[in-house]
């Protein structure tokens, strides 16, 4: 449902350049970190690295390149991913930072926000074939991508963790790829960090693969938060929702078919 860089300007390139792919927050197979902003020199000091140390980009921003990416964000995923870029490698400027408020304002009003419970809304939900290309019920793996708002600080009981479950509904159309009396795939994740460590007015990025092949066919797409506790004797047991179930609709993805399916 979802290279040829000129003289642009270096954020306007990073911008473009970020264009097939998310910068990956969270996640178990992915870095959980924007990309660092270029190697210097010589290896800094203690007090090289304060916060008042960050690398200054060696061009000056294309200011007019960075409104027009904003601008064409068509969703709060994208809108998430320009904004990590330019927040990695540049100084703020008001004229940006002003127009990254309003993409933002304009796209929550147009985004599905589903509220998990006071403290956490999803905004955004990405479905995607990691591949070329597939046929119908093919095994595939794919990129789960949840796009969440903090609206207040999480805290948890001590011993108590969050799970993100992603279950998959099929139509019985397509019983025939899936075990007799299968429904949906079910798949369990761990947060790192947890949720516990989010703080209030902050975007939370998690990616996952699927960690096992299903087939490609539509799913009704939900996300569970079951909250686990560890017991006195060792035990991981639940402690009931940490948050209401979230119904992100219809998703599929057959991949790029213009792109031969023996590519990478």
């Amino acid at each position: 449902m979802w290279n040829k860089i000129g003289a642009m300007g270096r954020i306007g390139a990073l911008c473009l350049a970020l264009g097939t792919g998310f910068v990956v927050l969270q996640g178990c197979d992915e870095s959980s970190k924007p990309s660092p902003a270029p190697a210097v020199e010589k290896t800094p000091t203690a007090q090289e690295t304060s916060a008042e140390s960050k690398p200054v980009s060696a061009e000056p921003m294309d200011v007019a390149v960075i409104l027009s990416t904003i601008s064409g964000a068509k969703d709060l995923l994208a809108w998430y991913k320009i904004r990590s870029a330019y927040q990695s490698h540049d100084t703020p400027n008001p004229e940006v930072d002003a127009a990254f408020a309003a993409k933002e304002a304009e796209l929550l009003e147009l985004a599905p926000v589903k509220p998990v419970n006071e403290a956490l809304d999803l905004v955004d939900f990405d479905w995607k074939l990691v591949g070329a290309e597939s046929e119908e019920g093919q095994k595939e793996t794919f990129r789960a991508t949840w796009l969440f708002r903090v609206n207040k600080d999480i805290s948890l009981e001590p011993g108590h963790e969050v799970k993100l479950v992603l279950r998959g509904w099929f139509d019985k159309a397509h019983q025939q790829y899936f075990d007799e009396g299968a429904r949906y795939f079910e798949l369990t994740y761990a947060i790192k960090p947890p949720v516990s460590d989010w703080k209030a007015d902050t975007y939370q990025l998690v990616t996952h693969k699927t960690y096992k092949k299903v087939p490609n066919v539509p799913y009704r797409m939900r996300v569970l938060f079951p909250e686990l506790k560890v017991t006195d004797e060792g035990k991981t047991v639940s402690a009931g929702r940490f948050g209401e179930n979230i119904d992100c609709g219809w998703h599929a993805d057959v991949g790029d078919v213009s792109t031969p399916a023996s590519a990478s």
